[in-house]
Protein backbone atom coordinates (compact mmCIF):
# COMPACT_ATOMS: atom_id res chain seq x y z
CA UNK A 1 0.00 0.00 0.00
CA UNK A 2 1.30 3.45 -0.86
CA UNK A 3 1.89 5.84 2.01
CA UNK A 4 -0.50 8.27 0.35
CA UNK A 5 -3.28 5.76 1.09
CA UNK A 6 -2.47 5.94 4.78
CA UNK A 7 -3.70 9.52 4.92
CA UNK A 8 -7.09 8.47 3.59
CA UNK A 9 -7.37 5.68 6.13
CA UNK A 10 -6.32 8.04 8.92
CA UNK A 11 -9.03 10.54 8.02
CA UNK A 12 -11.59 7.76 7.71
CA UNK A 13 -10.51 6.25 11.02
CA UNK A 14 -10.60 9.61 12.76
CA UNK A 15 -14.22 10.05 11.77
CA UNK A 16 -15.07 6.59 13.07
CA UNK A 17 -13.03 6.18 16.25
CA UNK A 18 -11.37 9.48 16.98
CA UNK A 19 -7.79 8.88 15.94
CA UNK A 20 -5.59 11.56 17.50
CA UNK A 21 -3.60 14.12 15.59
CA UNK A 22 -0.43 12.21 16.56
CA UNK A 23 -1.43 9.64 13.96
CA UNK A 24 -1.23 12.30 11.27
CA UNK A 25 2.19 13.31 12.53
CA UNK A 26 3.31 9.71 12.16
CA UNK A 27 1.90 9.73 8.64
CA UNK A 28 4.04 12.79 7.89
CA UNK A 29 7.05 10.98 9.33
CA UNK A 30 6.46 8.05 7.00
CA UNK A 31 6.19 10.37 4.01
CA UNK A 32 9.46 12.08 4.93
CA UNK A 33 11.24 8.79 5.48
CA UNK A 34 10.21 7.47 2.07
CA UNK A 35 11.05 10.75 0.34
CA UNK A 36 14.55 10.85 1.82
CA UNK A 37 15.21 7.19 1.05
CA UNK A 38 14.05 7.57 -2.55
CA UNK A 39 16.28 10.62 -3.06
CA UNK A 40 19.29 8.80 -1.64
CA UNK A 41 18.56 5.73 -3.75
CA UNK A 42 18.33 7.90 -6.87
CA UNK A 43 21.70 9.50 -6.12
CA UNK A 44 23.30 6.12 -5.45
CA UNK A 45 21.83 4.56 -8.60
CA UNK A 46 22.99 7.45 -10.77
CA UNK A 47 26.59 7.05 -9.60
CA UNK A 48 26.43 3.27 -9.66
CA UNK A 49 25.35 3.25 -13.31
CA UNK A 50 28.37 5.38 -14.21
CA UNK A 51 30.83 2.99 -12.57
CA UNK A 52 29.11 -0.05 -14.03
CA UNK A 53 29.44 1.44 -17.51
CA UNK A 54 33.15 1.98 -16.86
CA UNK A 55 33.51 -1.59 -15.61
CA UNK A 56 32.04 -2.90 -18.87
CA UNK A 57 34.70 -1.09 -20.91
CA UNK A 58 37.93 -2.59 -22.19
CA UNK A 59 41.24 -2.35 -20.34
CA UNK A 60 42.31 0.44 -22.66
CA UNK A 61 39.14 2.41 -21.90
CA UNK A 62 39.67 1.92 -18.17
CA UNK A 63 43.27 3.07 -18.46
CA UNK A 64 42.17 6.12 -20.45
CA UNK A 65 39.70 6.98 -17.70
CA UNK A 66 42.36 6.66 -14.99
CA UNK A 67 44.75 9.00 -16.80
CA UNK A 68 42.61 11.50 -18.68
CA UNK A 69 39.20 11.69 -16.98
CA UNK A 70 40.04 12.28 -13.32
CA UNK A 71 41.49 15.75 -13.48
CA UNK A 72 44.94 17.28 -14.05
CA UNK A 73 46.37 16.05 -10.75
CA UNK A 74 45.48 12.43 -11.52
CA UNK A 75 46.85 12.91 -15.05
CA UNK A 76 50.25 13.98 -13.71
CA UNK A 77 50.37 11.34 -10.97
CA UNK A 78 49.33 8.48 -13.22
CA UNK A 79 51.62 9.53 -16.05
CA UNK A 80 54.67 9.57 -13.78
CA UNK A 81 53.59 6.29 -12.16
CA UNK A 82 53.16 4.68 -15.57
CA UNK A 83 56.62 5.82 -16.69
CA UNK A 84 58.17 4.58 -13.45
CA UNK A 85 56.50 1.17 -13.69
CA UNK A 86 57.55 0.78 -17.32
CA UNK A 87 61.17 1.65 -16.55
CA UNK A 88 61.52 -0.14 -13.22
CA UNK A 89 59.40 -3.24 -13.71
CA UNK A 90 58.51 -3.32 -17.38
CA UNK A 91 54.84 -3.95 -16.61
CA UNK A 92 53.48 -0.44 -16.48
CA UNK A 93 50.35 -1.00 -18.57
CA UNK A 94 49.42 -4.22 -16.80
CA UNK A 95 49.73 -2.49 -13.44
CA UNK A 96 47.57 0.36 -14.73
CA UNK A 97 44.88 -2.08 -15.92
CA UNK A 98 44.75 -3.78 -12.51
CA UNK A 99 44.68 -0.44 -10.70
CA UNK A 100 41.81 0.81 -12.86
CA UNK A 101 39.77 -2.36 -12.31
CA UNK A 102 40.31 -2.17 -8.55
CA UNK A 103 39.44 1.54 -8.50
CA UNK A 104 36.13 0.98 -10.28
CA UNK A 105 35.28 -2.25 -8.47
CA UNK A 106 35.68 -0.67 -5.03
CA UNK A 107 33.12 2.00 -5.84
CA UNK A 108 30.67 -0.48 -7.34
CA UNK A 109 30.91 -2.68 -4.24
CA UNK A 110 30.18 0.12 -1.78
CA UNK A 111 27.36 1.69 -3.80
CA UNK A 112 25.74 -1.69 -4.49
CA UNK A 113 25.78 -2.53 -0.79
CA UNK A 114 24.27 0.85 0.06
CA UNK A 115 21.54 0.42 -2.53
CA UNK A 116 20.65 -3.03 -1.23
CA UNK A 117 20.49 -1.89 2.39
CA UNK A 118 18.34 1.15 1.63
CA UNK A 119 16.03 -0.83 -0.65
CA UNK A 120 15.57 -3.42 2.11
CA UNK A 121 14.82 -0.68 4.63
CA UNK A 122 12.32 0.85 2.21
CA UNK A 123 10.52 -2.47 1.70
CA UNK A 124 10.32 -3.03 5.45
CA UNK A 125 8.79 0.41 5.95
CA UNK A 126 6.13 -0.35 3.34
CA UNK A 127 5.32 -3.64 5.07
CA UNK A 128 4.90 -1.86 8.40
CA UNK A 129 2.63 0.70 6.77
CA UNK A 130 0.32 -2.12 5.63
CA UNK A 131 0.18 -3.52 9.15
CA UNK A 132 -0.37 -0.06 10.60
CA UNK A 133 -3.39 0.61 8.39
CA UNK A 134 -4.96 -2.77 9.16
CA UNK A 135 -4.57 -2.38 12.93
CA UNK A 136 -5.36 1.33 13.15
CA UNK A 137 -9.13 0.90 13.36
CA UNK A 138 -8.93 -1.99 15.85
CA UNK A 139 -6.63 -0.29 18.35
CA UNK A 140 -5.40 3.20 17.35
CA UNK A 141 -3.23 3.83 20.41
CA UNK A 142 -1.50 0.46 20.36
CA UNK A 143 -0.92 0.51 16.58
CA UNK A 144 0.58 4.00 16.74
CA UNK A 145 2.96 3.04 19.53
CA UNK A 146 3.83 -0.22 17.81
CA UNK A 147 4.64 1.54 14.54
CA UNK A 148 6.98 4.05 16.20
CA UNK A 149 8.82 1.28 18.04
CA UNK A 150 9.08 -0.77 14.85
CA UNK A 151 10.39 2.16 12.78
CA UNK A 152 13.00 2.81 15.46
CA UNK A 153 13.98 -0.86 15.25
CA UNK A 154 14.28 -0.65 11.47
CA UNK A 155 16.74 2.21 11.86
CA UNK A 156 18.77 -0.01 14.19
CA UNK A 157 18.82 -2.75 11.56
CA UNK A 158 19.91 -0.23 8.94
CA UNK A 159 22.67 0.94 11.25
CA UNK A 160 23.97 -2.63 11.51
CA UNK A 161 23.79 -2.95 7.73
CA UNK A 162 25.59 0.20 6.55
CA UNK A 163 27.27 1.62 9.64
CA UNK A 164 30.36 -0.55 9.26
CA UNK A 165 31.85 0.77 6.00
CA UNK A 166 34.60 2.62 7.86
CA UNK A 167 35.78 -0.72 9.31
CA UNK A 168 35.62 -2.55 5.95
CA UNK A 169 37.83 -0.04 4.17
CA UNK A 170 40.92 -1.66 2.71
CA UNK A 171 44.37 -0.42 3.65
CA UNK A 172 45.17 0.26 -0.01
CA UNK A 173 41.82 1.90 -0.72
CA UNK A 174 41.72 4.33 -3.64
CA UNK A 175 39.14 6.51 -1.88
CA UNK A 176 40.74 9.76 -0.79
CA UNK A 177 40.39 11.03 2.75
CA UNK A 178 38.92 9.25 5.74
CA UNK A 179 35.46 7.79 6.00
CA UNK A 180 32.86 9.41 8.17
CA UNK A 181 32.41 8.25 11.74
CA UNK A 182 30.39 5.09 12.39
CA UNK A 183 26.66 5.48 11.94
CA UNK A 184 24.94 5.30 15.33
CA UNK A 185 21.22 6.04 15.56
CA UNK A 186 19.35 7.21 18.61
CA UNK A 187 17.12 4.60 20.25
CA UNK A 188 13.84 4.80 22.07
CA UNK A 189 14.14 4.41 25.85
CA UNK A 190 13.17 0.96 27.07
CA UNK A 191 10.55 2.39 29.38
CA UNK A 192 8.77 3.92 26.40
CA UNK A 193 8.79 0.70 24.46
CA UNK A 194 7.30 -1.35 27.28
CA UNK A 195 4.79 1.19 28.53
CA UNK A 196 1.13 0.28 28.13
CA UNK A 197 0.15 3.79 27.10
CA UNK A 198 2.15 6.73 25.85
CA UNK A 199 1.52 10.34 26.62
CA UNK A 200 1.40 12.94 23.88
CA UNK A 201 4.81 14.17 25.01
CA UNK A 202 6.33 10.68 24.68
CA UNK A 203 4.85 10.26 21.22
CA UNK A 204 6.22 13.64 20.18
CA UNK A 205 9.67 12.73 21.54
CA UNK A 206 9.59 9.45 19.62
CA UNK A 207 8.71 11.28 16.40
CA UNK A 208 11.50 13.81 16.97
CA UNK A 209 13.93 10.95 17.58
CA UNK A 210 13.01 9.39 14.23
CA UNK A 211 13.60 12.74 12.52
CA UNK A 212 17.01 12.98 14.20
CA UNK A 213 17.90 9.54 12.89
CA UNK A 214 16.71 10.50 9.42
CA UNK A 215 18.90 13.61 9.40
CA UNK A 216 21.84 11.57 10.65
CA UNK A 217 21.28 9.04 7.88
CA UNK A 218 21.24 11.78 5.23
CA UNK A 219 24.46 13.26 6.60
CA UNK A 220 26.19 9.88 6.69
CA UNK A 221 25.11 8.95 3.17
CA UNK A 222 26.04 12.34 1.72
CA UNK A 223 29.63 11.89 2.91
CA UNK A 224 29.87 8.24 1.93
CA UNK A 225 28.33 8.64 -1.53
CA UNK A 226 30.40 11.76 -2.20
CA UNK A 227 33.58 9.69 -1.76
CA UNK A 228 32.37 7.16 -4.33
CA UNK A 229 30.50 9.38 -6.76
CA UNK A 230 31.37 9.75 -10.42
CA UNK A 231 33.70 12.60 -11.43
CA UNK A 232 32.02 15.82 -12.41
CA UNK A 233 31.66 16.61 -16.11
CA UNK A 234 34.20 19.43 -15.89
CA UNK A 235 36.66 16.94 -14.38
CA UNK A 236 36.10 14.25 -17.00
CA UNK A 237 36.53 16.66 -19.91
CA UNK A 238 39.15 18.92 -18.35
CA UNK A 239 41.66 18.25 -21.14
CA UNK A 240 39.20 19.28 -23.88
CA UNK A 241 38.34 22.43 -21.97
CA UNK A 242 42.03 23.16 -21.39
CA UNK A 243 42.94 22.71 -25.06
CA UNK A 244 39.96 24.85 -26.08
CA UNK A 245 40.91 27.58 -23.62
CA UNK A 246 44.51 27.57 -24.86
CA UNK A 247 43.34 27.76 -28.48
CA UNK A 248 41.04 30.69 -27.72
CA UNK A 249 43.84 32.44 -25.84
CA UNK A 250 46.26 32.02 -28.75
CA UNK A 251 43.69 33.35 -31.23
CA UNK A 252 42.91 36.28 -28.95
CA UNK A 253 46.58 37.18 -28.56
CA UNK A 254 47.10 36.90 -32.31
CA UNK A 255 44.17 39.22 -33.00
CA UNK A 256 45.37 41.60 -30.32
CA UNK A 257 48.80 41.86 -31.95
CA UNK A 258 47.20 42.97 -35.22
CA UNK A 259 44.54 45.24 -33.71
CA UNK A 260 44.52 49.00 -33.37
CA UNK A 261 44.85 48.60 -29.59
CA UNK A 262 48.58 48.02 -30.04
CA UNK A 263 48.94 50.49 -32.91
CA UNK A 264 48.55 48.00 -35.76
CA UNK A 265 46.24 48.57 -38.74
CA UNK A 266 46.39 44.98 -39.98
CA UNK A 267 42.84 44.11 -38.99
CA UNK A 268 41.47 47.29 -40.59
CA UNK A 269 43.38 46.47 -43.77
CA UNK A 270 42.06 42.90 -43.73
CA UNK A 271 38.50 44.14 -43.34
CA UNK A 272 38.95 46.65 -46.16
CA UNK A 273 40.50 44.02 -48.45
CA UNK A 274 37.71 41.57 -47.66
CA UNK A 275 35.10 44.23 -48.42
CA UNK A 276 36.77 45.15 -51.72
CA UNK A 277 37.11 41.51 -52.70
CA UNK A 278 33.42 40.91 -51.99
CA UNK A 279 32.38 43.93 -54.06
CA UNK A 280 34.63 42.92 -56.98
CA UNK A 281 33.38 39.35 -56.85
CA UNK A 282 29.77 40.57 -56.97
CA UNK A 283 30.47 42.82 -59.96
CA UNK A 284 32.55 40.30 -61.91
CA UNK A 285 30.51 37.17 -61.27
CA UNK A 286 26.96 38.44 -60.70
CA UNK A 287 26.19 41.88 -62.10
CA UNK A 288 28.15 41.66 -65.37
CA UNK A 289 26.99 38.14 -66.36
CA UNK A 290 23.39 39.12 -65.63
CA UNK A 291 23.65 42.26 -67.80
CA UNK A 292 24.62 40.13 -70.84
CA UNK A 293 21.63 37.83 -70.51
CA UNK A 294 19.06 38.27 -73.36
CA UNK A 295 15.82 39.88 -72.38
CA UNK A 296 12.89 37.53 -71.90
CA UNK A 297 10.31 37.98 -74.73
CA UNK A 298 7.15 39.65 -73.54
CA UNK A 299 8.76 40.84 -70.33
CA UNK A 300 8.69 44.53 -71.42
CA UNK A 301 5.61 46.60 -72.29
CA UNK A 302 5.41 47.64 -75.95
Amino acid sequence: MAVGDVGFHLKHSQAICGVTTEAFKVYEVLEDILEHIFLNLHDIQKNLQFWQSRAEGSNVQKAYFMIFERGPRAFIDRTFQLIYDCVAEGSGMQHLYCSASSYISERITVLTSLRYSLATFLAQVYMEVDKFVDELIKDPEWSLRSLLVTISGLFSQLEASIGHFHAMRQSDSSVEGSYSLPLVFERLPEVNQEGSQWTECEIRDAINLIYQNLEQLDSYLSVLVAKHRKPRKVTRYWMRYTVGAIGISICSLSLLRHSSLVGSSDIDNWVREAKDSTVNFWKDHVEQPVSFLPAVPGSSNS
